[in-house]
């Protein structure tokens, strides 16, 4: 019985591991963008996965944390960009298509560097 609570009390310190770097520390180390349409941010780079953010308008300042070139193509780009809203300490993050965002730093990171 001990052996089984201290491998559950280990499997929860990993799991909250991930969960910290997954969450709003990952914002911090993006740049700004900027949304120029209405649109939707995916779970991933197609408009086929669920949304994760939604109601996001054209002006309003996103976090960019990254980019991928293997999405589905959008009014025939493949780029997609991983943002998080500014402000919003949630931790959600989601991918906006090329066409419904500016992104001024052209040094991001790619999202799936070995392919995804």
């Amino acid at each position: 019985m001990r052996k089984l609570i201290a491998g559950a009390a280990g499997a929860a310190v990993a799991v909250a591991g991930l969960v910290a770097l997954a969450g709003p520390a990952a914002a911090e180390t993006g740049t700004t963008g900027i949304i120029t349409k209405p649109t939707t941010g995916y779970q991933w780079p197609t408009k086929e996965s669920p949304a994760v953010i939604t109601g996001l308008t054209a002006g309003q300042e996103v976090t960019t944390l990254c980019f991928t070139d293997s999405g589905a193509e959008v009014n025939g780009n493949p780029y997609w960009f991983r943002i998080s809203k500014i402000g919003k300490p949630d931790g959600n993050t989601a991918f906006v298509p090329k066409d419904a965002i500016s992104v001024s730093d052209t040094n991001l990171p790619n999202c799936f560097p070995n392919g995804g």
